[in-house]
């Protein structure tokens, strides 16, 4: 029964004990336990409505078990519940990967003490999507992206977010997009925020609207994350870590610092569902 509903499931699910819970536990255990971070299946704790014991769960992790179930159906086997080994693999296979796709990817890193899973993976979750804003917002494609939690020692383990960019170089130049011509006061405002300012061009008219060619204040990815990673949603404990050090790893140095399992299970899992 759990495997043919699971089908038809959708992202928001809440599944409550037996025992009844308020309408209000529902919606404090639904927007307010998590700090205001999405998570799309909600098993409530019998001994605590506001507690989320699948808040560890991502949305993609979710909709590939929803996957998976559809999957079962149609071709019932054993197998389905046995993970496929793992094939060992060597740092050259994962740089020959990341020559053949010809993105560049990123890799925020820091430790964390030993935690419990369901109040660190939110706070990644939502350190993910206002990385991922920061960098669309300075004109940075985000293709992929992946959280990893490895041990470091016995009471502190080592977070990586990797981050898959079209491009981790941006040119310095930048077009500012103006206001519409006909917007008369707007266009005055505009036009003397750039007198005399270091930009390549003056103000001109393109398609209808103002528009000025200025410098980008950051042209690397890098640089970026290395300047401004303070200023996202990194979630309070998350926020503390981070303070006390991080690093922002490119390229095949990526390969050389962290797990080849996890990079080469990013790699694999983009190829898609069965």
């Amino acid at each position: 029964e759990v495997i043919e509903a699971a089908c038809n499931w959708r992202d928001g699910l809440l599944i409550e004990p037996e025992v009844a819970t308020s309408q209000r536990a529902r919606q404090n255990a639904h927007y307010s336990a998590s700090g205001g971070v999405w998570e799309p299946l909600f098993v409530i704790d019998p001994t605590d409505p506001n507690r989320n014991v699948a808040a560890a769960l991502s949305l993609d992790q979710f909709y590939t078990f929803v996957d998976a179930a559809r999957t079962f159906l149609v071709e019932p086997s054993i197998e389905c519940f046995f993970s496929k080994p793992a094939k060992p693999v060597c740092k050259s296979e994962i740089v020959a990967a990341m020559d053949a796709r010809g993105t560049d990817l990123l890799a925020i890193s820091f430790e964390i003490p030993d935690m419990v899973e369901d109040i660190v993976y939110p706070q990644l979750y939502k350190m993910r999507q206002s990385v991922i804003g920061l960098l669309d917002e300075n004109d940075f494609t985000v293709l992929g992206s992946a959280i990893g939690i490895h041990s470091a020692n016995k009471t502190t383990d080592n977070v990586m977010l990797l981050i898959e960019l079209v491009s981790g170089d941006l040119p310095a130049l930048r077009k500012h997009v103006g206001p519409p011509a006909y917007m008369r006061s707007h266009a005055e405002r505009f036009k003397s925020k750039f007198v005399n300012n270091d930009a390549f061009s003056n103000v001109y008219i393109e398609n209808g609207q103002y528009m000025v060619d200025i410098h980008r204040r950051y042209t690397s990815a890098k640089h970026l994350l290395e300047s401004e990673l303070h200023s996202c949603a990194l979630g309070k404990q998350m926020r503390e870590h981070i303070r006390a050090g991080y690093g922002v790893f490119e390229g095949k140095e990526i390969a050389d610092t962290f797990d080849l399992e996890f990079l080469n299970g990013y790699f694999t899992n983009k190829i898609g569902v069965k």
